[in-house]
């Protein structure tokens, strides 16, 4: 959390979701969050093996030389790390 990106988009994310768990799709308004859009992902639980990018930033697309939206997250990860992912987003 030392990064000014995760540090503005956790403010917002509090914002919006108030007292609940995380905020509702529809209650995200990408324009009030436009000036770090460019660094963040957001990942959409499909199923337990599968978190999809249903954002990807240029500057992380930029960086990896490719693009993410669309793609399953856990793929990225070697089979060792990808369990331990699978675990930790399944416990959430």
């Amino acid at each position: 959390m030392k990064q000014r990106t995760n540090q503005v988009l956790f403010s917002y994310w509090n914002e919006v979701r108030a007292h609940r768990l995380a905020p509702r799709r529809f209650e995200i308004e990408p324009a009030q969050i436009a000036h770090i859009l460019p660094e963040t992902f957001i990942l959409e639980c499909i199923d337990q093996n599968c978190y999809r990018f249903r954002l990807a930033g240029t500057r992380i697309c930029e960086h990896f030389g490719r693009e993410f939206r669309g793609s399953n997250f856990l793929d990225l990860w070697q089979d060792m790390d990808r369990l331990i992912l699978t675990r930790q987003l399944g416990s959430m």
